[in-house]
């Protein structure tokens, strides 16, 4: 078995050589098409043996990835995507895993980690695949997609990869350009209109998210992407001074994903902000009921203490004093060095006095 290790990149020194250490007994070459670096990274590349293409163009993810792909050896039997930003976990495993495997197409678990390196959201995506199978599309948040026009078979592995993304300047503006530009390429697909709305929104601009994310719902009413664009509208709505437009948004995201955790969550905090505390604790309770899901984005900030602080706090303002705290002690269980919690479970023991 041959496996390929594909990367587009741009000034990556920091990080660069974490991305490569972590492929080592997995990977047979190392492909890498760079777009512009000014540091180290194509010395660091080549110094690992890498095969680097220059000169790529880095207004066109999808179509470097491809590129990189078109490079790798004639011998290669599997295809991997890594970012130079990224670690992948237990290469060895893995690579064990693709000797066996009857899949075409293999999802990794993406985990993204914050700026002081706690670990935030994490999705499945698909990053690794029989050579010949797959190629990139859109400039932007590119999709990979099956050549042949049939079904992959698939496989969803607990494999992961963490991805520690760096502030670079400018990083806002040159992903909303690709995706105008995607927008303006392919004015019939959903994708690029939805992450066209969401860039808007990471950007604060609430009436340009709004405009957007409005069409995307109204055009793909039941894309695969509509709950999340009902979710960031609910933002906009909110940031707008229009709480009921924001509970409406949130609603529909619920039933079309009713599932979602952060959905309900998200409403019992604007229950509980608008001081209807029983209806807030209603969709709190709700939100406990929903495992962490197997696909898709899972947030982690929902399945901490959050929702269980906020419920104690909840049953509280509503008089329940006892069924609060049994909240504030899940609530500590969770974060047992978290000292405001500490101190909200000692208000509740002592009845609500000093």
């Amino acid at each position: 078995m041959f496996v390929s290790a594909c990367m587009i990149v741009k000034d990556e020194e920091p990080s660069i050589g974490v991305a490569l250490d972590s492929l080592h007994g997995l990977v047979d070459e190392i492909v890498v098409v760079d777009t512009g670096s000014t540091d180290k990274t194509v010395d660091i590349l080549k110094s690992h043996g890498a095969n680097v293409i220059e000169g790529g163009d880095r207004m066109h993810k999808g179509a470097m990835r491809n590129l990189a792909q078109e490079y790798t050896s004639e011998d290669a039997d599997w295809i991997v995507f890594l970012d130079g930003d990224e670690e992948l976990e237990d290469a060895a495993g893995l690579r064990t895993y693709l000797e066996t495997t009857p899949a075409e197409a293999i999802y990794l678990t993406a985990i993204r980690h914050h700026g002081n390196g706690a670990a935030g959201s994490q999705q499945q995506q698909m990053r690794c695949w029989r050579k010949g199978l797959v190629a990139y599309k859109y400039r932007a948040h590119e999709v990979p997609e099956c050549t042949n026009g049939r079904p992959l078979k698939t496989a969803y592995t607990e494999y992961a990869f963490h991805n520690r993304p760096r502030q670079r300047e400018g990083g806002q503006q040159y992903t909303l350009d690709r995706l105008l530009l995607d927008v303006q390429e392919h004015p019939t697909a959903a994708r690029p209109l939805f992450y066209l709305g969401r860039q808007w929104y990471y950007m604060k601009r609430w009436r340009k998210a709004r405009d957007v994310l409005e069409q995307y719902v109204n055009d793909f009413p039941a894309g695969w992407d509509a709950a999340d664009a009902y979710y960031y509208l609910s933002h906009c709505y909110q940031h707008e001074g229009e709480i009921g437009e924001a509970i409406t948004a949130l609603y529909k995201a619920v039933a079309l994903r009713p599932r979602r955790r952060d959905f309900w969550g998200r409403l019992g905090t604007i229950y509980y902000n608008r001081e209807s505390y029983d209806l807030a604790a209603a969709m709190l309770c709700a939100a406990l009921e929903m495992h962490p899901p197997t696909t898709g984005y899972r947030m982690p900030e929902w399945y901490g203490a959050h929702i269980q602080d906020l419920l104690a706090r909840c049953y509280w303002k509503l008089g329940e004093m006892e069924v609060g705290q049994i909240h504030a002690e899940k609530a500590v269980e969770l974060e047992p060095d978290n000292k405001r919690l500490i101190d909200n479970l000692a208000f509740f023991e002592t009845g609500g006095g000093d």
